[in-house]
């Protein structure tokens, strides 16, 4: 398959990439160019804005979560659906750095299996010789890196001509251009997932970014770059398949946002329909429901309207008393709780399906990827079951569960984690599906009999 496709990433600071790599997609929007974006790692929340912002299709590509293949797959498939001719990566901080303390799950990895063009942003406020070793020793780490171009950060176009030539003779790579001190444009949030009008001062911004960026940057040099990617091969996974299709509900609204839209993705291409519901406003969870998915959020900061949605909160209470399959995460988990605490120690009755209380965190645990182990048949699958995910939560909760065991890459310990009933699976890790399909399949299966009232 040929796809024009670049990698943007920094080589050991943000940058704040993000809103740069948005700047840039705009920007080749402008000239005709139909994108498909993917985020390299973990982050759910960089391609669910830039999908906002720009109003284009994207997912992420993570190595650890996924195999080669899959990511090819990955790649190929959801540029094809939308008809995409160009792609855009964008990709995590430090260049090399992956999971525990290899290259796993990096930028570096993610171009090297897809075979993909690096344009490094590097930091120009101060550059000097020093700089360029340091470059000179990250472009030789190791050969397979795929850095075809840099881009200036910070820079003046003085100091762009100063070293254009000196990085070409130096590195051997191309200097396409440069971003001024752009900082008045750079300051998206989360809550742009939640708040129309920051979306559209976000956009106004972009698109003054996108200008300011036509004007520092070569774009046919750097989609000549994207056009020399060489062509590759990917296989449709074979996936099972249900016999009939079946409805899961899966909550979304301001409240459960933090979620992979990857993951519906696995559930609908085994037959499943995914119904959105919202735990704030509506009065009930939709009809011939089969499954439920809570996922993940910030319910805290929604606590008192979560807690006066009675009408809701009895709905799904009484669908998991009656057996209903669910699977419920970070803030989703929190939901499933009797009470939460919110920041001011205020308490709010949640759904109550779990006997426990949840309260803010002495401190944030960023767990990063985890792999867990089933120590006990669960609804996902046997004991000996291997889910990956990524965890991190500024809650805790004084129930924890023991059902798996979890182990956060890079750190050679294992802990009890998440709990396990009949009907659910919960905890504060967030599952990537697609890194064991079957135990998704397992969740519609159980699913469906469900329905059947088997």
């Amino acid at each position: 398959m040929h796809l024009p496709r670049i990698l943007l990433t920094t080589a050991y600071s943000d940058n704040r990439k993000t809103m740069l790599t948005a700047g840039i997609s705009l920007a080749l929007q402008q000239r005709g160019r139909k994108l498909s974006y993917f985020s390299c790692g973990t982050d759910y929340l960089a391609p669910r804005i830039n999908a906002r912002l720009l109003e284009i299709h994207s997912r992420i590509l993570d190595t650890y979560f996924m195999t080669d293949e899959q990511i090819r797959y990955q790649l190929a498939s959801n540029s094809q659906i939308i008809d995409a001719d160009f792609v855009v990566m964008e990709g995590m901080q430090r260049f090399y750095d992956g999971v525990g303390y290899t290259s796993v799950a990096s930028s570096y990895d993610l171009a090297r299996v897809t075979d993909t063009p690096v344009i490094l942003i590097v930091n120009a406020s101060d550059f000097t010789v020093t700089n360029i070793s340091m470059l000179k020793g990250l472009i030789s780490y190791k050969p397979d890196n795929n850095i075809k171009g840099i881009i200036f950060n910070k820079a003046t176009k003085a100091v762009y001509r100063r070293w254009k030539d000196v990085i070409r003779e130096e590195l051997g790579i191309t200097l396409l251009g440069f971003i001024p001190n752009v900082s008045d444009y750079l300051a998206p949030s989360m809550y742009i997932l939640t708040d129309p009008e920051e979306v559209q001062e976000t956009r106004k911004r972009l698109v003054d970014l996108a200008s300011i960026l036509s004007n520092c940057i070569d774009f046919d040099a750097l989609i000549q770059l994207a056009e020399s990617a060489p062509d590759f091969e990917y296989k449709e996974p074979e996936l099972p398949h249900l016999e009939q299709p079946i409805r899961i509900a899966v909550a979304r609204d301001n409240a459960f946002r933090l979620y992979y839209e990857d993951n519906l993705d696995l559930l609908r291409a085994m037959g499943a329909e995914t119904v959105l519901f919202s735990p704030l406003s509506d009065r009930e969870i939709p009809e011939n429901t089969a499954g439920m998915i809570l996922v993940g959020g910030h319910p805290e900061i929604y606590a008192e309207s979560l807690s006066a949605n009675v009408s809701m909160r009895e709905s799904i209470l009484r669908a998991l008393k009656d057996g209903m399959p669910c699977l419920a995460f970070g803030g989703g988990f929190m939901y499933l709780c009797r009470t939460l605490l919110d920041y001011r120690k205020l308490p709010h009755d949640m759904l109550g399906f779990l006997d426990a209380e949840t309260f803010p965190a002495d401190e944030s645990e960023a767990l990063g990827h985890m792999k867990l182990i089933a120590r006990q048949d669960t609804l996902l699958g046997k004991k000996g079951t291997v889910l990956l995910g990524h965890g991190y939560h500024s809650f805790d909760c004084s129930l924890k569960g023991d059902a798996f065991l979890a182990s956060t890459e890079g750190e050679d310990r294992w802990f009890p984690f998440g709990l396990s009933m009949d009907n659910l699976v919960a905890g504060f890790a967030h599952l990537y599906y697609a890194s064991n399909p079957e135990a998704a399949f397992r969740f519609l299966q159980a699913a469906e009999k469900y329905l059947k009232g088997l």
